[in-house]
């Protein structure tokens, strides 16, 4: 199975967003991609107050992008979206089928916080609600997957709920201080616990509005912990192509999943 990682600097503009998105999944299609994967943020990246007035409905959300989520029979994952539903807010991750059928939703379990004396802060809370589906999977082409975003990345006892599961998807918008130091070191973690593939599509850039720099580096990993590919710190787009031999060699090799006892 292919699978393409697209790696945006978004901005608070829609229009700007989709037209970028458009174009990644025109290349997505052209590489053979049965999965395009978006970043936390993806359709709107901005300050606490520009993200609650452009918050939607799922079903504005759906209308919005329902183009992109039909016109090149892919199966897409939007991470990240702004979902508003009876005057709150939820984090979340949309999965739609290549017919442009709505697969999966997943809600962020856990927000961000960053305090910085006498910097940029961030603080999730003060724009979201905790959500409230918990763990989320579904199924593609045979390959069983769990979604998550961001700052899940750094619960273990989280993605222990995706046991058995072949890839794990984390869509993000890493800050570059918490990134250098432990992005690919989380991300490569998760994947060696549930020897699955690590499939993680990142914000880069510095927002416009916020300040924030994002650290980028989207990237594949494969069920023995491997970088298969990393997009480095510019838009664009990696495919990964994944295999259940190279899962289930490994987990005969190291059966740690069997071999637990707590």
């Amino acid at each position: 199975m292919k699978v393409a990682l697209i790696q945006t600097s978004s901005v608070p503009d829609l229009e700007t967003n989709y037209k970028f998105a458009k174009e990644q999944l025109e290349k997505a299609k052209i590489e053979g991609a049965d999965m395009a994967i978006f970043p936390e943020c993806a359709m709107c990246w901005a300050k606490a107050d520009v993200t609650r007035s452009k918050a939607k409905t799922l079903q504005d959300w759906q209308k919005t992008l329902s183009a992109l989520i039909t016109d090149y029979s892919l199966c897409t994952v939007w991470g990240g979206l702004q979902i508003l539903e009876d005057g709150k807010i939820y984090n979340t991750t949309l999965v739609f089928s290549d017919k442009g059928e709505l697969m999966a939703k997943y809600e962020k379990t856990h927000l961000f916080q960053l305090f910085i004396k006498d910097k940029i802060s961030v603080d999730e809370t003060e724009v979201y609600e905790f959500g409230r589906t918990g763990p989320v999977t579904f199924e593609l082409n045979g390959f069983t997957f769990g979604l998550s975003i961001c700052y899940d990345i750094r619960f273990p006892e989280f993605y222990l709920k995706y046991e058995g599961v072949d890839a794990l998807i984390c869509t993000a918008a890493f800050t570059k201080k918490t990134g250098r130091a432990h992005w690919e070191t989380l991300l490569r973690a998760r994947a060696i616990e549930n020897q699955s593939y690590m499939l993680a599509a990142a914000q880069c850039g510095i927002n416009e509005l916020s300040g924030i720099h994002t650290w980028g580096h989207s990237m594949a990993i494969d069920s023995w912990g491997k970088v298969l590919v990393d997009a480095g710190k510019e838009p664009g787009l990696i495919i990964c192509e994944m295999t259940k031999e190279k899962i289930n060699t490994d987990r005969e090799i190291l059966p740690a999943l069997k071999n637990k006892r707590l």
